[in-house]
């Protein structure tokens, strides 16, 4: 939902909406490299578990779900970095998103 300028998701405030997005309830998109884990309920973040942790060679690359979305989230992130002590599925994290689109639902 955006509201005056401001994208929130699932009750959560994430932001700034990019210049020009639509006002009301919106379709929001993230590609997994654009989400970064934080502790579960930190501000600005959606709370999720984790469902899965893959092999990826360069990356860690995780599947998480939120009840803030309607699909499983897929979540990459560089090797280097330092992931929560037992990171594991069912693990509750804060999901920040660091980029998105935004389009008219």
């Amino acid at each position: 939902m955006v509201q005056e300028g401001r994208l929130s998701l699932g009750g959560v405030a994430i932001g700034s909406a990019p210049a020009g997005s639509p006002e009301g309830k919106v379709a929001v998109y993230v590609r997994p490299h654009s989400i970064a884990l934080g502790p579960e309920g930190a501000p600005g973040t959606l709370a999720a578990k984790i469902l899965q942790r893959l092999p990826a060679g360069s990356v860690h690359r995780l599947e998480a779900q939120s009840p803030a979305a309607e699909h499983t989230i897929e979540i990459e992130l560089p090797l280097s970095t330092e992931l929560p002590e037992g990171l594991a599925p069912g693990f509750p994290v804060g999901l920040r998103l660091t980029g998105f689109k935004i389009f008219a639902a």
